[in-house]
């Protein structure tokens, strides 16, 4: 019986492919993060809009006042309630614009945040925006009961 040898040709194919193959794996899991934390910021705006838009004191509707609909604090407060796990306080670029909360003549609150998101794996930064990573920008607006 005469044996054949091995030539290697399997592990050079490897080499070649696995490098492509784990840059498309870490370029997945950080577009999948990016869209999570896009997605909850979304949510986190649009929650605290609608905390601000509820209104408190019923006198007239169309009577828009300063203590007829939710407050600041009451914006922050959902604003915070809504925040994934995933967003790292220290990475949120501004705190929450709040734009129609006390204005007596505004039918509309509109909240709006942006958050500084640095990819995970060291490939991912060279495409997404370097190490500072990419800005996420999140806003919302709610009519006013």
């Amino acid at each position: 019986m005469i044996r054949k040898q091995k030539s290697g040709q399997a592990l050079v194919e490897m080499a070649l492919v696995l490098p492509i193959f784990l840059m498309i794996l870490c370029a997945i899991y950080d577009f999948g993060c990016a869209f999570h934390i896009w997605n909850s910021l979304n949510l986190q705006c649009t929650e605290a809009a609608r905390a601000g838009a509820k209104r408190k004191i019923f006198l007239a509707m169309g009577a828009y006042g300063s203590k007829t609909h939710g407050s600041t604090g009451d914006v922050l407060a959902a604003f915070s309630k809504h925040q994934s796990p995933m967003l790292l306080p220290g990475f949120l670029a501004t705190p929450p614009t709040i734009v129609g909360v006390g204005v007596p003549n505004q039918d509309t609150v509109r909240v709006s945040s942006r958050y500084r998101y640095v990819p995970l794996t060291p490939l991912a930064s060279l495409f997404l925006g370097g190490p500072s990573g990419i800005e996420l920008n999140a806003s919302a607006e709610a009519k006013k009961e």
